[in-house]
């Protein structure tokens, strides 16, 4: 499966999606409704990890891929990071925000260059 969803053992309240060769949006349609279950059995924000680091290449329609993740995040849903992003991922943000504005996320959405950034930017947000 080309999209895991799971519990960051590391540390608590983080949600790993991570990325292994090439993906689909449908596959990442189920991801999300993997990850949104998980959300619904806490009542508390949850930090969300997109590791790319393994990723192989954005599937087609990157913009209205995004564009439809992007409608409605959830309520538990806390700062997300993206971690591992290659100059085309970049790119494709990059021109997301500027066509659409920002995310609909009402935290933070953060590029990281490595899992360790994300989580050190995690411990700094934690009480």
């Amino acid at each position: 499966m080309p999209i895991t969803v799971s519990w960051y053992q590391e540390a608590p309240a983080v949600l790993r999606l991570h990325f292994e060769g090439l993906w689909t949006w449908d596959e990442m349609h189920a991801a999300h409704e993997t990850m949104d279950a998980l959300l619904d059995e806490h009542a508390y924000p949850v930090a969300l990890i997109y590791d790319f680091l393994a990723a192989g290449s954005l599937p087609p329609n990157a913009l209205s891929g995004i564009r439809s993740l992007n409608r409605n995040p959830h309520p538990h849903s806390a700062e997300t990071y993206l971690v591992g992003l290659n100059t085309f991922y970049r790119l494709m943000i990059d021109t997301y925000r500027k066509v659409y504005g920002n995310f609909a996320n009402r935290h933070a959405v953060i590029p990281c260059s490595t899992l360790a950034e994300a989580l050190s930017h995690i411990a700094r947000r934690a009480p």
